[in-house]
């Protein structure tokens, strides 16, 4: 056996010899290089695909412009009320004895509600305060009144400083602007009867014979014969000019005045520019030198400056006038505010005094009358929807004894809004609407202001008549919506808009859904919001928030 295995290795290797050569050894060198060159090269691709990141698409939420309001209302709680609520006041000062009606009680007219103690010595303490409260009232209102008339007028010579100062003013400055108004016309003529000289437009001038000033624009006929006809008509025109009426001035008389001058002095001016250019385009020759066009060109630039002057001081006077007559109407009718409120005050106060003498002298009547128990009567049928006193509670003159409430009135509604709110709610187009219990939502159709603004809460009182057939429990609450958009269509966001350097701008979903910036010009910033002036037009699609994108790449539009 181990003779057997000799001989078989023996012819193995001789085979293996035969087949192991330097050649056969570079050849398969070679086969395992390119082998490990295209194991390295389908790595890299599968590394390199598998580096390779997805295109992501951003969505963004996009507002179309002038279609965005801030907020659109507002959500405030209301007490329902009733329109017949009225509180009972106990008409002297005294112990109240007993009382005989609850809240919820069903009372009748004359019903018996509460009774003060036995009057006897209370009735002469009540008396003698009675005649003190009556001395101090009388004082109170009429030092209140005094002070009401003193008010109203200052404010009455305020007015009449005022109209004297803006009438002083306003006569001013419109005097002004008709004085430049004309000494724009004499500088006007100068620059006219220039350029008529040169192209000889109307008869003056036409048949002068000026050999030098004939070359001008003569390489340029067409342009010569168009600033040719601009001239003969502005002479014309000249003598069209509209003049001041001698009697019953008005403003717009003025500014009418000076703004057709202002518009004689533009077109002045667009002839001075082609004269300009036809004398620097105008050829050289014996009969137009190289000092023939200097001294033109001279002339024509300082025409040029005197009527950029002149312009310029037209417009500043014209603005000025404009402005004038809008303060002037502003400031008279603040002064005018301020003597109508005056004389509200007045009024009001005059209303006040009469109330409370009214008070005190009904307190002193009654305590001089009083001489038996005093009792406190239901004034109608209804029912008791406030209790403020209890058996052997002190109370005072004029204060809330009961609140009764007919029966047979509709209910109201009543809120407190801020400042802010109710003038948006003036101004709103859209109605005010109540959430009742059941859900319903019904619109009001309009409100009244209930009361001055508490200094507390910074709040004003509002009523809501509500006409509702559901039933409603008096003092429990419901919400109010409130409409509250401030009416401006071009806002957006401050979280659109982005300050750079160059001036303000934003960023707009074009038709293929790619960013683009875009300039803009805003306006006052209103709460979270900015007023947009120029730069967008109506429907254009503006990013919200715009640090969340960036320019040149495409984005998906957000479903509202």
């Amino acid at each position: 056996m181990k003779k057997k295995y000799k001989r078989l290795l023996k012819r193995y290797k001789k085979q293996y010899k035969k087949y192991l050569t330097w050649k056969n050894v570079k050849i398969g060198a070679v086969v395992l290089v390119i082998l490990i060159l295209i194991i390295n090269t389908n790595s890299d691709k599968t590394i390199q695909e598998e580096i390779v990141p997805e295109k992501t698409v951003k969505t963004v939420e996009v507002i179309p412009f002038s279609q965005w309001s801030p907020d659109d209302s507002r959500e405030v709680l209301a007490t329902v009320a009733s329109s017949g609520e009225v509180d009972i006041l106990a008409e002297v000062t005294g112990t109240i004895a007993k009382t005989y009606a609850k809240i919820g009680d069903e009372v009748k007219k004359g019903q018996l509600l509460a009774n003060f103690q036995l009057a006897n010595d209370a009735t002469q303490v009540a008396y003698d305060n009675a005649v003190r409260s009556m001395e101090a009232t009388r004082i109170s209102v009429m030092n209140s009144v005094s002070s009401s008339q003193i008010s109203l007028q200052t404010a009455q010579q305020s007015l009449a400083q005022t109209r004297l100062d803006e009438a002083q003013n306003y006569t001013e400055v419109f005097e002004q602007l008709k004085t430049k108004a004309r000494n724009s016309e004499t500088t006007a003529s100068n620059v006219l009867d220039w350029a008529d000289r040169i192209l000889r437009a109307s008869p003056r001038f036409r048949y002068s014979d000026d050999v030098t000033r004939s070359q001008i624009g003569s390489n340029d006929s067409i342009k010569k014969q168009d600033t040719k006809n601009m001239v003969e008509l502005l002479v014309f025109e000249k003598e069209k000019l509209p003049t001041l009426p001698v009697f019953q001035l008005k403003d717009t008389d003025f500014i009418r005045y000076a703004q057709r001058r202002l518009d004689f002095l533009e077109e002045i001016q667009a002839v001075v520019r082609n004269l300009d250019d036809l004398i620097r385009r105008t050829a050289l020759s014996q009969n137009f030198t190289s000092t023939n066009r200097a001294t033109y060109q001279i002339e024509a630039e300082t025409f040029s400056a005197s009527i950029d002057a002149a312009i310029l001081t037209l417009e500043t006077q014209i603005e000025a006038a404009r402005s004038e007559n809008q303060r002037n109407r502003l400031s008279i009718l603040t002064a005018e505010n301020a003597v109508r409120n005056a004389e509200a005050a007045l009024e009001l106060t005059q209303a006040q005094a009469d109330s409370s003498t009214s008070t005190a002298q009904s307190s002193l009547a009654l305590a001089r009358a009083s001489q038996s128990d005093l009792q406190v009567r239901a004034p109608f049928s209804g029912t008791i929807a406030g209790e403020n006193i209890t058996d052997y509670d002190r109370v005072t003159a004029g204060q809330t004894l009961f609140t009764i409430v007919s029966g047979d009135v509709e209910p109201k509604l009543k809120a407190a809004v801020t400042r802010d709110e109710l003038k948006r709610m003036q101004s709103a187009p859209e109605k005010i609407s109540v959430i009742l219990p059941s859900g319903i939502v019904k619109a009001i159709p309009n409100f009244f202001v209930a009361g001055k603004m508490n200094g507390l809460t910074q709040k004003i009182n509002v009523e809501f008549p509500l006409d509702s057939k559901e039933e409603l429990f008096v003092g429990s609450y419901v919400k109010l919506l409130l409409p509250i958009k401030n009416g401006i269509p071009n806002l957006l966001p401050i979280s659109a808009v982005s300050f750079e350097p160059s001036g303000a701008e934003v960023v707009v979903i074009d038709s293929e859904n790619i960013v683009r910036r875009k300039q803009i010009q805003t306006a006052k910033i209103i709460s979270d919001s900015i007023e947009i002036s120029e730069g967008l037009e109506p429907g254009e699609l503006v990013v919200r928030f715009r640090n969340r994108v960036t320019a040149g790449e495409e984005v998906k539009i957000m479903n509202n």
